[in-house]
């Protein structure tokens, strides 16, 4: 049996913002205190879906999230965001090594940084064609 597998990890230089994992199902509740992520989280994964879905590496709104979250404490950090679908044995080595390149038939992947310029990057695979 597969499962929609998401996996996110938000990063400064120095401290980690967000770092998470959860099983998406038919209705999944994000809770938190306020400032704490959820909604930055569902832009997120908008985002990222949108891209795919329209074939894009990248959207407007991707880029200035990466300039807005990767500035401050998070500056010279990261954002890693990956939604699976995969089947339950696989869950473990996924979470061991959720590498793009090993993975990419079974997902969509968002990579943003901040290094020199705000930048993000989103790949996908078969679940786009199984998606349309």
């Amino acid at each position: 049996m597969t499962m929609l597998y998401l996996l996110i990890s938000i990063s400064g230089r120095e401290e980690k913002f967000l770092d998470c994992d959860f099983e998406l199902k038919p209705l999944t509740v994000i809770m938190g205190p306020p400032r704490s992520g959820k909604s930055m989280l569902l832009r997120l994964i908008f985002n990222m879906v949108y891209a795919a879905l329209n074939k894009l590496t990248t959207t407007n709104d991707l880029v200035a999230m990466a300039s807005n979250y990767l500035s401050g404490k998070l500056r010279d950090g990261s954002i890693m965001l990956s939604i699976v679908n995969i089947a339950e044995d696989e869950l473990d080595e996924f979470k061991k090594n959720p590498d793009v390149r090993t993975w990419r038939d079974k997902g969509i992947f968002l990579t943003c940084s901040n290094v020199e310029e705000p930048n993000c990057k989103v790949e996908w695979g078969g679940i786009i064609h199984s998606m349309t």
